[in-house]
Parts: C-alpha cells; sequence; structure tokens
C-alpha cells in the first residue's frame, strides 16, 4: 500500500522585495547591456545554492527572488503593462545566464516569461479584468505556470482531454462561478506559485462539454500540493502534484474556452510556439556551458601524483574541451541566430518559427554530449555526487522531456518529405 504522500505549504514570498514603477521603467531604458549585467549577478546567487537545492528537491528561492530584486521578473512583459517588453534574442541571453546558475530556478523563470507573453499579446486576446488582477503584483515575486499534464492522460501534445473538471455552479443572481475537482501533474514551480492556469473540461455547462484555462489564485480554499516529485534531473523545479478540491473560480476568471470539437483545431501561432522552444534550447545551452566549464576549471588544478602536472597539460584532455567546445559553440550560435530571425517578423520570422522547433531535438542531443564528453575522460569524479559535473549531466537529460520530443519531431519531417514525393 503507497504512502500518503506529504502535503506541502505554499512558499510566503518576502512582500518588501517590491519596485516602484519608477525602477522598472529606468531599468527600460537603461536597455539590454544593464539586463544581462544583472542575470549574471542572478546567476552566481543561484550558483551558490544550486547543488544544495538538488539535493532536497527545494525551489531555489534565492535566487528567483534576486530577479525581482534586480527588476528582470517582468523581462518578458509589455511595457505598456508594465514590463521591461524585451526582444527574444535578449531573453534568449537572459535565460542562458540564469540556466548556467540553476537551471531549475531559469524553468520557472521561463514558465512565467511565457504567460507574460501571452497576457502581452493581443492575438490571444486576454480578457482585460483578468490580466489586470494577474499583473496587479508583478512588482513583486509573482510567479505563473500553465498546468495542462496529468498522470494518466500525459501530455497533451499527443491529444485527449483532461479529466480534471471544472463545474458550473449557478447563483440565485443569475451569475456563476466554475468549480475545479482533479490533479495535475508536473506542476512546475509549485508551491512557489501564485497563480496557476488549470486546463480542464466543463460539466454542468449550460453551452455543452468545453474545454479551457481556469485561473487559479493559489491561496485560493482546496489546493494542496502533493510530494510526488523525485526525478532524476531538475529536482528543484518542485514539479510536483498539485490537487484542486472544489476549488472555486469566479466566471472572469476563465481564458479560452472552446468546445471539444473545436479545441483540435486550436493551436499557438507558429512563432509563439517557436519563442517558447527557443527558451527551452537556452536554458539548456546555459547548463551545458556551465558543465564545460566546471571540466576546463577541473583539469586546470586537478594533478594526479604519478603524473607531476595538470591533467589540461595532457592533448587528450584539451581535445575532449574543444571537442565539448564545438558541440556548445555551434549550439549557441544556431539559437541566437534563430531568435534573431524568428524577432525579425516577415518572411523570415515565418520560415525561422517552422524551423525553430524541429531543430530542438539535434540542439538538445548536441548539448547532452558537451556534459557527456567530459564524464567519458574523468570516469569516476565526473559522477562523483561531490562534483557539479554530474548534476549538469542529469539536468541536460531532462532536456529530452519537453515536447515535441524526437518520435513527433522527426515523424513530421519525414512525413513532410515523403509527401513531396
Amino acid at each position: 500500500m503507497s504512502e500518503t504522500p506529504t502535503i506541502i505549504p505554499f512558499i510566503a514570498w518576502d512582500s518588501t522585495r517590491v519596485h516602484a514603477a519608477e525602477s522598472i521603467d529606468s531599468l527600460r531604458e537603461a536597455g539590454p547591456d544593464e539586463w544581462l549585467r544583472r542575470a549574471t549577478r542572478v546567476r552566481d546567487v543561484l550558483a551558490e545554492h544550486a547543488a544544495e537545492h538538488d539535493r532536497d528537491g527545494s525551489i531555489p528561492v534565492e535566487g528567483l527572488a534576486a530577479l525581482w530584486d534586480e527588476g528582470l521578473g517582468v523581462l518578458g512583459l509589455a511595457p505598456e503593462y508594465g514590463g521591461l517588453g524585451a526582444d527574444l534574442p535578449t531573453t534568449v541571453r537572459v535565460v542562458r545566464e540564469i540556466a548556467a546558475g540553476d537551471p531549475s530556478a531559469a524553468l520557472i523563470y521561463n514558465m512565467t516569461i511565457v504567460q507574460h507573453w501571452t497576457l502581452s499579446d493581443p492575438r490571444f486576446e486576454f480578457p482585460e479584468r483578468l490580466r489586470d488582477e494577474i499583473l496587479a503584483e508583478s512588482d513583486r515575486p509573482v510567479l505563473l505556470n500553465l498546468f495542462r499534464g496529468e498522470h494518466d492522460l500525459g501530455t497533451p501534445l499527443y491529444g485527449g482531454f483532461p479529466a480534471t473538471t471544472a463545474r458550473y455552479v449557478a447563483e440565485e443572481d443569475g451569475q456563476y462561478t466554475w468549480r475545479l475537482q482533479g490533479t495535475k501533474a508536473w506542476g512546475t514551480g509549485s508551491a512557489g506559485l501564485r497563480w496557476m492556469a488549470v486546463w480542464a473540461v466543463t460539466t454542468d455547462d449550460p453551452e455543452g462539454p468545453r474545454v479551457g484555462n481556469f485561473f487559479v489564485r493559489t491561496d485560493s480554499p482546496g489546493i494542496e500540493i502533493l510530494d510526488e516529485w523525485d526525478s532524476l534531473g531538475m529536482r528543484a523545479t518542485a514539479s510536483h502534484d498539485v490537487k484542486f478540491d472544489d476549488v472555486e473560480v469566479p466566471a472572469h476568471r476563465v481564458h479560452g474556452l472552446v468546445s471539444l470539437s473545436e479545441a483540435s483545431s486550436v493551436s499557438w501561432p507558429a512563432d509563439f510556439g517557436a519563442r517558447i522552444s527557443l527558451l527551452f534550447l537556452a536554458l539548456y545551452s546555459g547548463v551545458a556551458a556551465a558543465s564545460l566549464q566546471w571540466f576546463v576549471d577541473y583539469i586546470k588544478v586537478r594533478t594526479p601524483p604519478s603524473l607531476g602536472k595538470p591533467l589540461a597539460t595532457l592533448p587528450r584532455f584539451q581535445e575532449s574541451v574543444g571537442e565539448s567546445r564545438v558541440h556548445l559553440v555551434l549550439a549557441q550560435r544556431r539559437i541566437d541566430q534563430l531568435a534573431e530571425d524568428v524577432d525579425s517578423g516577415g518572411e523570415r520570422g515565418a520560415a525561422a518559427s517552422q524551423e525553430a522547433w524541429l531543430h530542438k531535438t539535434e540542439l538538445n542531443e548536441n548539448l547532452i554530449r558537451v556534459a557527456e564528453i567530459p564524464i567519458a575522460i574523468l570516469g569516476n569524479p565526473g559522477l562523483s555526487r561531490k562534483n557539479d559535473l554530474q548534476r549538469h549531466y542529469r539536468n541536460l537529460l531532462s532536456s529530452r522531456a519537453h515536447g515535441p520530443d524526437r518520435v513527433q519531431s522527426l515523424t513530421l519531417l519525414g512525413s513532410e518529405l515523403i509527401g513531396e514525393l
């Protein structure tokens, strides 16, 4: 018989970490170079605590708080809504720096960036009242994420509808609310979040069953974080299960409701999906860079008694560094170029948007190789939990878990070519 999972409390973020609108305005005027300098400072804070959070699977609160201390929490939010409005190439570079410190923090950060993009993009027709409500506290650590996955469903990328339901409840004054019931899996950021967008199917709905996103404040009664995340990599994302037990959602906190028959035709714009893919690639390129730096630092000081000089003086170690560097530099250059192309718009942007996520599979494998090569030549020291290299490698392996996966990418590429014959 399985044990009842532990209930994890939500993080109480320090309410003193508040930025006046003027400070964001001045930071916006300072521009990308200053944002990147600040990202480097956050990276150093994250790196100091990353091993500790990896060991105990706790959320890297110091680094996430530092993002807001440095004004970077609203990097992806449009200026008209109080954000920095960073372009995609700058966002990619910032995320890479953050991930070099702790990729778990970068993944939680990425999820908030994506939601800020959604709030800012007029194509999503986001309800003004709900947007204002979500952004009312964006001057302090307010993390957001979209919850779609479930253990039985898996990823929605392969089709299907969630078991999580939102029950229509009519009120005497003619108004109505929704009541959420169900459990979501892989809740990145879980106990650190302020808002959860929960993908659910409606029941008792006068318009028939529909599916959409129900936005829930995490201080709402009936939400529990279940301690179920025990992954090999990205452990500090605290991607636990989240249980919703009759959680009330006001009618105005719902977005994107469509009938089940229409749901299969609803998708992100191509450039938006490409931006998300590039955020993930930027994250794992930061991890790869950290793994290569660790390898270089280690062999420069490691001096076996039998050798009498550092390992870095040996040609075979120099070759390994060079091979890892090739994989890293080529991947980073391609990611940066794709980011510029997608952001350029027009035909160039459209072509890059179609290609970006197709590059994801190959680039993931190249980035994993950056850490595999040092592990192969170092042997036991490369796998020792005393050293950071094994943590970087475990985190890099998690890149394969993000959709679209290898099978989806290669199947699409193959079917497109076969269709042209």
